[in-house]
C-alpha cells in the first residue's frame, strides 16, 4: 500500500481504526514506515512515563510537563504534515 492509499485509509476512518491484526493501526504502519515519527512517539510515550512516576496514574489526572507537551505537540503536528502530503518536503 503506497503513502497515498495509507492517507485516504486514514482519512475514511482514523488513526486508530483497525489496520489487521499483525500491523495494528494506520498510525503504527507511519511510525514503521518514518523512523524519525517513531523516534519522536517513543520521546512523548518516555517523557510521559515519567510524569507518571510517584503518580496514580490509573486513577486520577496525570500533569503533563512542559516537555511532554512538547514533544507530543511535535509528534502529532508531524503526523499532521504527513496526512496533508508536505511531510519531508521542502518548504
Amino acid at each position: 500500500m503506497t503513502d497515498d492509499q495509507l492517507r485516504m485509509v486514514v482519512r475514511a476512518f482514523g488513526w486508530s481504526s483497525p489496520w489487521d491484526a499483525a500491523d495494528g493501526t494506520p498510525e503504527a504502519e507511519v511510525r514503521r514506515r518514518y523512523p524519525f515519527l517513531a523516534g519522536l512517539h517513543w520521546g512523548w510515550r518516555t517523557a510521559f512515563d515519567s510524569d507518571c512516576a510517584g503518580s496514580d496514574a490509573l486513577t486520577g489526572y496525570v500533569e503533563q510537563s512542559p516537555a511532554t507537551e512538547a514533544v507530543r505537540g511535535q509528534y502529532e503536528s508531524t503526523l499532521a504534515e504527513w496526512l496533508a502530503g508536505s511531510f519531508g518536503r521542502s518548504a
